[in-house]
């Protein structure tokens, strides 16, 4: 696995503090504690060219640095790609800095690298200036693939109309810190646990890659390496109908991350992109607005009326009830599908929960 490491730290001191400072990790951080509109000062680039060669668009990564500040403060940092001016963002995180240097570590999703000068770039953001370190900044690609394995076909015996579901967050599950990657596992450890409360029906909440818990879905057809991989998942499925329970899994097709390449790809290529039709659009699809979802800018609305649309989410559908062995699907925002797409909307599942 290539790891990038960017700059080259100077000697880290027994003390925990950075002698002599390097001036390219030595950033005055922004005056205010808004990150709306983003900074454009207190950044500083790191990567090159040869160092930009290891990303590659829709992978996971782990940025891991060291820090810490001339006095106790919060910080505010931003992964940006691209620019000047930076003004998108690949994921963004806060925390808490002592005088004494610590690490801190996050994964994300490279979510955009069209640009020929796009550049990873760390903003800092305080809510009062000072002065920050920054050493031993490390990326590295998290890959979640796996030898798929096959586990024999168990078929429960639940009793659907007396169904007792119990949802999880596969993310942060048992351990309260999201991200771990081991939720599903940690999901099948607890299963024992899970019948004797009298639970039959799991209802697990989005397991595919994204962002925001899942429901910023990137690829419908990866399993996230927040939760897991795919033989997790199918051992999960595998040991709960042993256990005569069913394993159901949120189906978020109401919107997509505008994120996803079956956004960006209208985006970049307008009517000729072969998702043109998937969106609510005011205008020429990719060249106008798409309808988006209330409550989130950054998730437009698919349209399920659209015959390419309604195609690619019902064979998605198919593809994972025939793969992992599921029971079904929970459809998420379900109230906001249109009245005549929700009509017809009947998933191609071999056992509908």
């Amino acid at each position: 696995m290539k790891t990038a490491i960017f700059p080259p730290a100077p000697p880290v001191g027994s003390s925990g503090t950075t002698t002599p400072p390097n001036p390219r990790c030595r950033w005055e951080t922004a005056s205010s504690g808004s990150i709306s509109p983003r900074p454009a000062l207190g950044g500083t680039t790191w990567a090159s060219a040869t160092e930009r060669s290891i990303w590659k668009r829709g992978e996971a990564y782990r940025l891991t640095f060291q820090a810490r500040a001339d006095a106790p403060r919060n910080i505010h940092f931003l992964v940006q790609l691209g620019g000047p001016p930076y003004t998108r963002y690949s994921w963004d995180g806060s925390a808490d800095l002592t005088t004494s240097m610590a690490t801190y570590s996050q994964n994300f999703i490279m979510t955009k690298l069209d640009d020929p000068d796009a550049e990873l770039v760390l903003f800092l953001n305080a809510a009062q200036t000072g002065t920050v370190y920054i050493d031993n900044v490390v990326l590295v690609k998290i890959n979640n693939t796996v030898a798929e394995k096959n586990y024999p076909t168990v078929t429960p015996t639940v009793d659907r109309s007396n169904l007792i579901l119990y949802e999880i967050s596969p993310g942060s599950y048992s351990r309260g810190v999201w991200d771990h990657g081991e939720g599903l596992k940690d999901i099948t450890a607890q299963l024992d646990r899970l019948r004797d409360m009298g639970i039959n029906c799991i209802w697990i909440n989005p397991i595919f890659l994204g962002e925001g818990m899942g429901y910023w879905t990137y690829d419908y057809y990866r399993i996230s390496y927040k939760v897991g991989n795919i033989n997790d998942m199918k051992e999960l499925v595998w040991e709960a109908h042993k256990r005569n329970m069913l394993v159901i899994i949120d189906l978020v097709i109401n919107h997509v991350w505008d994120q996803s390449p079956l956004f960006q790809d209208v985006e970049r290529n307008g009517t000729a992109s072969p998702y043109a039709n998937f969106y609510f659009w005011d205008g020429e699809p990719g060249a106008s607005n798409a309808l988006r979802i209330p409550w989130d800018p950054t998730l437009p609305e698919i349209n399920l009326d659209d015959a390419g649309a309604k195609a690619y989410m019902f064979d998605m559908a198919a593809y994972w009830v025939q793969k992992l062995d599921i029971d079904g699907y929970r459809v998420d925002v379900a109230m906001r599908l249109e009245a005549v797409s929700y009509t017809h909307l009947t998933l191609p599942t071999k056992r509908i929960v």
